[in-house]
């Protein structure tokens, strides 16, 4: 009997971690990677409790050789706490990166603007950049979709490869370039200040620097946010340009409204603070949209419900119109014609909704729910379908649009968890 109950044990839990291996592969799922790791550490706990129960030597040994066994895994724990340093995550599982500890940690050094003021040009020889360049000024380029109507540039990089103009250091972040003629801007972080940049496009010198003080989304995540570290150093948003104005939105929620010319303020606001809301747990990461016609900008707000969208006049930055919805997301809205119908597509925190840009109002909304990050954009997929996409293996719908009684509703279509884009979009 004993024999059986042995064999019938060590079966049990050896085939019961198999079949966890199976399910969490077969389910596309990759947050559920961390069940995987979660029993690799609590298998070999049960293994001890096993033998102590089940071996074959006499009970002393047994306790002896279990009591050694658990000392070197305690040891092994250990050393792995002691000598390994955590580097943030990595791939779409958000799986932890460990390098020893003494090397070099890959993370943003704390500098000043001064020490990035030095400038390696390699422009002597090369004229006319000025016919090549072509405006961009908002986050993934003229319709926010990451295309680009006509090439100004030779895509054959074998017949004719790209030259280096100039380069320099900047400060921490992730935040990309919004160009306007020679104006290149984008959001930088220095210690735990936020700055907005501006460069000369063609020979790489600042032009002004706008500094918000004591605005770094880890300094500002202090006490609150314990998973702040694991997103890094500086600004999330990519600014946007319109006519002769510059729109950001820092990574802790700081608006500001500035001349694109001088850098000086026009208007500021705080999105978070003004409405008692909640800094994303990654921090603040959508564009400005700037909605022509209307003469709003529109900035995407708290994870808390609230002040899911909040649209601002471009000259006076006066709040024009809010949209509660329930909660914001990392993904940026963008301005779409569906139905013959102009909207603002939203993803947002638990849903994709789409908002009347003239006052707000939701005109339809399809539930999404989840507790992974939403990053990408929405996709038109046709003239009235919209593909939304994560990463984690969660589900990404394509839907559908379509009128009812007078209105519109989101249906779907198809849904998939094979679509893994967690900072891209499709």
């Amino acid at each position: 009997m004993k024999t059986f109950f042995r064999n019938a044990t060590l079966i049990l839990l050896l085939g019961s971690f198999l079949a966890l291996v199976i399910w969490v592969l077969v389910s596309g799922v990759s947050m559920r990677l961390w069940f995987i790791i979660a029993a690799a550490m609590v298998l070999p706990i049960l293994l001890g409790f096993w033998y102590l129960a089940f071996g074959k030597a006499k009970f002393g040994l047994r306790f002896l050789a279990v009591i050694a066994y658990f000392i070197v895994l305690g040891l092994g724990f250990f050393a792995a706490s002691t000598f390994l340093q955590y580097e943030g995550s990595t791939s779409g599982a958000s799986l932890p990166k460990f390098s020893l500890k003494g090397g070099e940690k890959k993370e943003a050094k704390a500098i000043s603007p001064d020490q990035t003021a030095e400038v390696s040009s390699k422009a002597e020889g090369i004229s006319g950049l000025e016919a090549y360049a072509a405006d961009s000024t908002q986050f993934l380029g003229p319709k926010r979709d990451g295309t680009w109507p006509e090439l100004t540039f030779s895509p054959d990089w074998n017949a004719k490869p790209p030259q280096e103009i100039w380069r320099r250091a900047v400060g921490a972040g992730w935040s990309s370039f919004a160009v306007s003629g020679s104006r290149a801007v984008t959001m930088e972080q220095f210690g735990e200040d936020e700055c907005v940049v501006c460069y000369d496009l063609f020979s790489g010198e600042r032009l002004w620097i706008h500094t918000d003080e004591k605005t770094g989304y880890l300094e500002a995540s202090k006490g609150s946010n314990q998973m702040a570290v694991m997103g890094g150093t500086g600004p999330r948003s990519t600014p946007t340009i319109f006519e002769n104005r510059v729109f950001t939105l820092g990574a802790a929620g700081e608006v500001n409204c500035l001349n694109l010319e001088t850098g000086e303020v026009v208007w500021e606001a705080d999105i978070i603070r003004e409405y008692s809301g909640k800094v994303l747990v990654w921090g603040m990461s959508a564009a400005p949209l700037v909605l022509e016609e209307q003469r709003l900008v529109v900035f995407a707000g708290s994870e808390k419900a609230g002040s899911t969208l909040v649209a601002y006049d471009l000259e006076k930055g006066e709040v024009k119109w809010r949209y509660r919805g329930g909660g914001a997301s990392y993904s940026s809205p963008r301005l779409e014609t569906i139905r013959g119908k102009q909207q603002i597509v939203s993803v947002n925190a638990n849903d994709i909704a789409g908002v009347d840009p003239k006052d707000g109002s939701e005109i339809w909304k399809f539930d999404w729910k989840g507790p992974n990050p939403k990053v990408g954009q929405p996709v038109l997929a046709g003239e009235n379908r919209i593909l939304a996409t994560a990463s984690y293996g969660i589900q990404s719908p394509l839907i559908e649009i379509q009128s009812s009684g007078g209105g519109m509703q989101a249906k779907q279509i198809w849904t998939t968890n094979r679509l893994k884009t967690k900072f891209s979009s499709a």
